[in-house]
């Protein structure tokens, strides 16, 4: 709705979340879920519910204004003065459905809506959720780890944290961490690097979409199973494993088709 990503809408501070124009709002905390967020279940009544406060949305797509040479490369502000729409002191109407329906000035269009149902937002941002087009699911535990060059940062660092995704409890662990760090920030789509093990990536997967999150993920590529190296991994119950960095642990699968 108004936006180069249409329906993707969150708050920053107050955080909303939503996916394929579904509008979702509530306070993110450990565990976050968007399930009970849509408007109809605000407040306990069924119908079309308003959100208050400064609404930012895009009406186009900045860069293709300037693509399409309707502003300079020198003239940046103008834009973003012709791209965005900012209303200070806003309304968005969400359906019963959970789809934005309406957004403007509060006081004009509470005229025509006197007897909606309105959560005040007052000093918070209702804009578009932000889309991160590159991020590692299994990465979040080493976040800031430093190396001196990126192979000794991958051996020492990311290798040993993904192939602990071999475990079951600690990809479904991982893939909860993750959707809430995404969440915090106000991000509701990405594109997401995954893992290399098929469980691992189911985790993710189920965990974005009770989250209602819109996501592009897969399983990664490691096939050479036969010279892949191999990490000792210890599971959450104590237990230590072997874990082959590929596709499979299957050792006569060495080029890791069947799990892939």
């Amino acid at each position: 709705f108004g936006s180069p990503f249409p329906g993707l809408w969150a708050v920053t501070l107050v955080v909303a979340a939503v996916l394929n124009c579904n509008f979702g709002m509530g306070f993110i905390e450990a565990d976050v879920s968007l399930n009970t967020m849509y408007g109809q279940e605000v407040g306990g009544s069924v119908g079309f519910v308003g959100y208050k406060g400064t609404v930012v949305h895009w009406l186009e797509n900045p860069w293709e204004l300037a693509r399409q040479g309707r502003c300079g490369p020198h003239d940046e502000e103008k834009c973003d003065h012709e791209a965005i729409q900012v209303f200070d002191d806003g309304l968005l109407i969400v359906d019963e459905s959970g789809h934005v329906h309406q957004v403007g000035d509060y006081d004009s269009m509470i005229r025509e809506h006197q007897n909606l149902h309105v959560v005040n937002y007052t000093g918070n941002i209702l804009m578009p959720g932000f889309v991160d087009g590159h991020i590692h699911y299994p990465q979040t535990g080493v976040i800031a780890s430093w190396g001196d060059d990126l192979i000794e940062w991958l051996h020492k660092y990311t290798y040993p944290e993904e192939a602990s995704f071999h475990d079951k409890l600690v990809a479904k662990r991982g893939a909860r961490e993750f959707i809430n760090n995404l969440l915090k920030a106000g991000t509701t789509s990405a594109l997401v690097y995954s893992v290399i093990f098929k469980y691992g990536v189911d985790a993710f997967f189920e965990e974005a979409s009770s989250r209602k999150m819109r996501v592009l993920s897969g399983l990664n590529g490691m096939s050479n199973c036969d010279s892949a190296y191999r990490f000792n991994v210890t599971a959450p119950e104590g237990s230590t494993k072997s874990v082959p960095l590929c596709n499979s642990e299957d050792e006569e699968d060495v080029l890791g088709i069947e799990s892939s």
